[in-house]
């Protein structure tokens, strides 16, 4: 994408990991986001909020599982699929499952 995925921005663009390739993050699409240098260094000096947005995983959490807050749908979360696809939440209201309705879609096994 020509644009940061946090803000907006379109200049000095950098591809970040969210599973960082010191642990041993993949270079696929699911795995990788477009940052500007401001909003990729804010991310890499505040892990714990990037955490919060999807921008920044833990050891071992599947990319494709894990949801971003990016600036193109505001107040959405998606999911980043490996094939270059995304996938919204939606709300689900004739979702049987218990709960508040929200669910992912596609799902996908768990390992």
């Amino acid at each position: 994408m020509d644009r940061c995925a946090n803000c907006g921005w379109s200049g000095d663009l950098h591809v970040h990991h969210r599973r960082l390739r010191s642990q041993g993050g993949p270079s696929t699409y699911s795995n990788q986001v477009t940052l500007c240098l401001r909003c990729h260094g804010k991310f890499h000096a505040s892990p714990y909020e990037a955490h919060l947005v999807g921008m920044i995983l833990h050891h071992g959490e599947d990319p494709e599982l894990v949801a971003i807050v990016h600036f193109c749908w505001p107040g959405t979360l998606i999911y980043l699929r490996d094939d270059g696809s995304i996938a919204f939440w939606v709300n689900d209201t004739n979702s049987e499952d218990e709960g508040d309705g929200w669910k992912p879609l596609p799902t996908r096994d768990r390992k």
